[in-house]
């Protein structure tokens, strides 16, 4: 999954839905990904997981079409560990993309970080991260150490989700088609 390009794409949908119309706050931006990390932790606790392997039989047992997707992603998806995850990826790609950064990360990248064996820390480290990578922006660092703290908050994300046996590449790809469904703003102020 190149990144990079994925951010492109999911800015360029993201300014369609409305959620670029004039200038974005910094800490807003960085704070809704924060939030999603939150939700993650909530799902995490309330033992919400998606479960992909009834979505893709069902999807298999009807005609593939956008209603289904939209019904199955509800059904199965929507508001999990994972879904909330893939969030994270996907705002932080948004923003990434708003400023056209280099946020590829090496697989093998994924490997050097040391994890704790428990969710709740894991998305704090990779809350400090997203700090992390606000105060380059406000500081106004360069665009390479922007990129560098995003692809860090990335690299983090993708390592729970291997951690936790997630296929985040499909959950990614599984909410961006989601999110094509969804109203302006998807229903929301920003």
């Amino acid at each position: 999954m190149n990144l990079t390009e994925l951010s492109k794409q999911v800015h360029a949908a993201a300014k369609a839905n409305g959620f670029w119309e004039g200038e974005r706050n910094v800490g807003e931006i960085f704070m809704l990904i924060i939030s999603e990390a939150a939700e993650a932790l909530e799902a995490h606790r309330k033992g919400k997981f998606a479960d992909l392997q009834g979505y893709e039989g069902e999807r298999k047992s009807v005609a593939d079409s956008l209603l289904f997707h939209i019904r199955g992603f509800e059904k199965y998806i929507k508001d999990s560990f994972e879904d909330e995850l893939a969030d994270v990826v996907i705002r932080v790609l948004d923003y990434a993309g708003s400023r056209d950064l280099d946020v590829s990360i090496i697989e093998g990248n994924i490997e050097d970080l040391s994890l704790e064996t428990n969710i709740g820390a894991m998305l704090c480290d990779t809350c400090e991260y997203i700090i992390q990578a606000r105060l380059s922006v406000e500081y106004k660092a360069t665009d390479k150490k922007v990129s560098a703290n995003l692809r860090q908050v990335l690299r983090q994300v993708f390592a729970i989700a291997k951690f936790s046996n997630i296929d985040l590449e499909r959950h990614i790809e599984l909410k961006l088609k989601y999110n094509k469904t969804r109203p302006y703003k998807h229903g929301k102020n920003y």
